[in-house]
């Protein structure tokens, strides 16, 4: 019995003293990457920009690798930010949105919808995006807040040990010399950070026999639909003009897809419910030659660095004609079937 209890006081002495040890390492991170760690967090530009920016950029990262608000703001005379995220969901862009239309004169927000952004289950999908969430938001109230809304039970151990890993991590560069060096190399652009194009092309036999061979779940998380309601009326409370934004996907993935129309039909569908405009910059006209596999994506879902220079360009080409009052519906095509059945789409195949 004696050595029961011993055993028993040795195991608390033992958790206790790594809990003693682990306990700041969640502070540290937290709080230090708040201030200097660009890798982790954009908190310092966007605290740097507080009270000026009329434009936000809301979505996953299909839109944290497409929208360069430097680029936009040349074009447009805009001041914008990106406040799109890896693996965000819809709770988080409530969040993030939030937060920064409470401290600026916001006037425009563009909402990126990827083609699963509201068919992801919030309850499947892993805490790394809410995360990721609490670690791009300002306030400390709204840190905790968010977490205590949104993090289940089992979430919250996985953040418990994602902060101390990276906390470590932190102090470890710091000790060693060399964090100065990586914060040089990681400094965002307003939100977007831009990524190496790879060779995604396909010889033209394969890419004829993977047309229209996938199909993409089609159901509805209506949790999903409840935040972005959420966001409308946000943005409805101080006469916000809102957009609808599908981002290229690779020429392959596209050509793989069978039921693109049935997902672009629901957002057209929300946007006339909504009264806001939506626009598929996969029907784009044009983007058979503008936009290559070869030269312009990431993988199949992200654009890279230079793909996302064609398309913010492209998609400030739609906004200028929406603000002198033409129809930018011209330059799309009217569906993925009509797309895809062109000779200039098919033309593709002999081209890459």
């Amino acid at each position: 019995m004696h050595s029961f209890r011993r055993a028993w006081k040795n195991t608390v002495l033992f958790l206790g003293l790594v809990l003693a040890v682990s306990l700041p390492l969640p502070a540290f991170y937290y709080e230090y990457s708040m201030k200097n760690w660009t890798r982790t967090t954009d908190i310092v530009e966007k605290n740097f920009y507080a009270g000026s920016l009329d434009t936000v950029f809301c979505g996953a990262s299909h839109g944290y690798r497409a929208f360069i608000p430097t680029d936009y703001d040349a074009k447009m005379g805009t001041v914008s930010y990106n406040l799109c995220g890896v693996l965000q969901p819809m709770s988080g862009r409530v969040a993030l949105l939030e937060e920064e239309l409470a401290r600026n004169p916001v006037r425009t927000v563009v909402i990126e919808l990827s083609f699963n952004a509201l068919s992801r289950d919030p309850g499947t999908e892993g805490a790394e995006g809410k995360i990721d969430v609490i670690r791009h938001l300002v306030s400390r109230r709204d840190k905790a807040g968010y977490a205590l809304q949104n993090l289940r039970a089992d979430e919250w151990k996985i953040a418990y040990y994602m902060a101390v890993h990276n906390g470590f991590s932190i102090a470890e560069e710091l000790l060693a010399g060399k964090a100065e060096e990586n914060f040089a190399q990681s400094v965002s652009r307003k939100g977007y950070l831009g990524a190496q194009a790879n060779d995604l092309g396909l010889t033209p036999a394969e890419y004829e026999k993977q047309f229209r061979t996938v199909s993409i779940e089609e159901k509805v998380a209506e949790e999903n639909l409840h935040d972005l309601d959420r966001i409308f009326g946000l943005c409805r409370e101080k006469n916000i003009d809102v957009f609808m934004v599908t981002v290229p996907l690779s020429y392959r993935m596209v050509n793989s897809i069978e039921n693109l129309d049935v997902l672009r039909g629901r957002y057209e569908k929300l946007a006339k419910e909504q009264n806001c405009e939506f626009w598929d910059f996969n029907l784009w006209k044009g983007r058979e030659t503008l936009f290559r596999d070869r030269e312009d994506f990431y993988d199949d879902l992200h654009l890279a660095q230079s793909g996302a220079e064609k398309f913010t360009a492209v998609f400030a080409q739609v906004m200028q004609m929406k603000e002198c009052g033409e129809d930018p519906g011209t330059l799309f095509y009217d569906s993925y079937r009509e797309m895809t059945g062109t000779d200039e789409w098919k033309n593709v195949w002999i081209k890459d």
